[in-house]
């Protein structure tokens, strides 16, 4: 048994995690959860593995907002309650408040017709505000045995930047490796220093206090939210019909059709663009991105080869020391030349080979 405090990190499998710190979201990236020393490389044999990089950074133009006014049915009779009659903008402010759930929010829109349509402006807003929420914002993928940060991000977070001096100084004083105790992955001797280096008490935090998206996007949320509901609303057909309509309006309103075929993935911290082709994907999936040259790349393992940041004894091929972990990245329709912007589409396609060589 290991003292408390004892960082046992390394003891246990190396998970991968997508880090949105500016949005504090956080997506689990797919493993192998029988493999010890799993490696990103692995989401790179997959043709169709991705995490929903396009919904996540293309900003794509929304269709002006429904009025919900023109869907309401037949006018009320009764008095309304002392909650519908609060002004729209109060109501607002519930329906946004930071602890509501989305399922919370679906059961106090369904109270009455008139609060389902204040809540079906909020869910627009919702749905408009959320439309590539990654876009713009630093990203990264870390895995949990990392022993530093990116560059990128002590630089978003100086803060780490003392607390990693501060654990190297105790270190330098503490540090006395004792004679065959150096065993187990990622060991470097015992220390009378316990607990994790600051770089990974900063992951461990993001992963554990950020909200897990799951690969999920707002529009899928809210149906969930509404299918739950549904089940002890104990409503008539006819009203059933109506909710559903209504949130399928909401939905679909902000997906506009993806046309173009080329696009650019854009690292907006480097001034430097990858090109991209779209993959004709069967009428309701989401569009497919591949990187031009090479169809065996896809967007979102482009991104992959490149934002990974994680301990220096698992690196392969650049993958766990990625140059634009931390960076910011836009996806947009493809409209020509962009000055004074690199091209780094071949660099990501050798890459890209280089990296499935070592797992085929």
């Amino acid at each position: 048994m290991c003292p408390p405090g004892v960082d046992q990190t390394c003891r246990t499998t190396c998970l991968w995690n997508l880090l949105s710190p500016s949005t504090r979201q956080h997506q689990q990236l797919n493993f192998q959860s029988d493999a010890y020393c799993w490696s990103p490389r692995y989401f790179l044999q997959e043709s169709g593995s991705n995490f929903g990089a396009f919904e996540k950074l293309a900003r794509l133009p929304c269709p002006p907002p429904v009025n919900f006014n023109d869907t309401h049915g037949a006018a009320r009779t009764e008095p309304l309650s002392l909650v519908e009659e609060l002004p729209s903008e109060l109501i607002g402010l519930i329906l946004s408040e930071a602890g509501m759930s989305h399922r919370e929010i679906i059961a106090f829109g369904l109270c009455s017709s008139e609060l389902w349509l204040q809540t079906l402006s909020h869910i627009q807003r919702d749905v408009r505000d959320n439309t590539a929420p990654w876009a713009g914002k630093p990203l990264l993928c870390s895995g949990t045995w990392l022993t530093t940060l990116p560059p990128a991000i002590y630089e978003r977070y100086p803060e780490e930047i003392e607390a990693e001096r501060k654990y190297q100084n105790v270190l330098a004083q503490v540090h006395v490796p004792v004679s065959g105790t150096a065993t187990g992955r990622g060991s470097r001797g015992r220390s009378a220093w316990y607990g994790p280096c600051p770089a990974r008490v900063w992951n461990w935090t993001a992963v554990s206090e950020y909200e897990n998206v799951r690969g999920i996007d707002c529009r899928q949320k809210w149906p969930e939210a509404l299918t739950i509901n549904m089940v002890d609303a104990r409503l008539s057909p006819t009203a059933s019909d109506k909710i559903w309509s209504d949130i399928r309006m909401v939905v679909d309103n902000n997906r506009a059709p993806i046309k173009a075929n080329d696009w650019i993935l854009l690292n907006v911290t480097t001034q430097q663009y990858v090109q991209l082709k779209l993959r004709r994907s069967e009428p309701g999936q989401s569009p497919q991105l591949y990187v031009a040259g090479a169809r065996w790349l896809s967007l979102d393992q482009a991104l992959i080869l490149r934002i990974c940041w994680g301990p220096d004894e698992m690196e392969t091929h650049r993958l766990h020391r990625g140059m634009w972990a931390g960076h910011c990245f836009e996806v947009i329709e493809d409209t020509g030349a962009r000055a004074g912007w690199d091209d780094v589409t071949f660099e990501i396609v050798e890459e890209g080979k280089a990296a499935r060589a070592t797992t085929t």
